[in-house]
């Protein structure tokens, strides 16, 4: 969620469209620890630092059982591999 909330404050701040292609220039979904999460692209500018440490985070953390969800979600399997995607890094050209 930090690196989604940075993107999110860094665009607005430069006037910069905030879209989820702009998004994957910088981000690619990636597994760790048998969790999805968000590295930055090789490649790519950094955006920011994260912090070196959150304290407490596992009091916040919290599972959704498939019985609570609305509509039928499906989600990938953290054992599978990722597939590799070509996506342009973000430039002077690509980001304006």
């Amino acid at each position: 969620m930090i690196r989604i909330r940075n993107f999110e404050y860094t665009f607005h701040a430069l006037g910069l469209e905030i879209t989820v292609e702009n998004f994957r220039r910088f981000y690619q979904l990636t597994v760790n620890t048998g969790f999805f999460s968000f590295s930055q692209r090789y490649g790519s500018t950094k955006l920011m630092t994260p912090p070196k440490g959150i304290t407490k985070w596992k009091k916040k953390f919290f599972y959704i059982k498939v019985v609570a969800l609305a509509a039928k979600m499906t989600f990938p399997n953290v054992n599978e591999t990722i597939p590799a995607e070509d996506i342009a890094l973000p430039s002077a050209d690509t980001v304006s």
